[in-house]
């Protein structure tokens, strides 16, 4: 995994990942699209579609979870969902500065063994030990195709920066 922007514009993390998305390949692997989010105010994300709160609660009951309990940090996450789903101008539409990471599995021409890419936004921890300030965009590649995250990093306007990381 390899970090190739960071900056403090969001729209623009969000248009490289766009970028992104129109260079995968189309009709050989499945693919999808998810998100986490760590807030201290989860009743802000009732509306997104999808989005859960914990493990235990399901989707329906969301909302009257919510409402009862304390104010605390909470994680919220959405399960794989398809690429058109619209979660990702949900969750940017009410994200405000909380943590955030928005992850599309796809697959890159001549590679299809966990590939994809990441948006960190507002310093989302993703991968590295210190994560950067702002929003960061990760490419995936399997060890084999690691020039392949350069290549993309050039295609979309980026470039690799420092060492590769462990990440899916």
């Amino acid at each position: 995994m390899y970090r190739i922007s960071t900056g403090d514009d969001m729209d623009e993390a969000l248009a490289m990942a766009r970028r992104l998305l129109a260079l995968r390949s189309v009709g050989c692997c499945p693919q999808d699209v998810s998100a986490n989010v760590w807030t201290r105010a989860a009743g802000g994300y009732l509306g997104v579609d999808g989005l859960l709160v914990s493990g235990t609660v399901m989707e329906e009951l969301t909302e009257e979870v919510v409402a009862g309990l304390p104010e605390g940090p909470v994680e919220l996450w959405t399960r794989d969902l398809p690429l058109d789903s619209g979660i990702v101008e949900q969750l940017v539409a009410v994200v405000g500065p909380d943590p955030a990471t928005i992850s599309w599995d796809v697959c890159w021409p001549g590679n299809h063994t966990r590939c994809g890419f990441e948006v960190g936004l507002n310093g989302a921890a993703l991968w590295h030990p210190v994560s950067p300030a702002g929003h960061s965009v990760y490419v995936h590649v399997s060890p084999s195709h690691a020039e392949q995250a350069h290549e993309l990093a050039a295609a979309v306007g980026g470039r690799v920066m420092g060492e590769p990381a462990t990440g899916w």
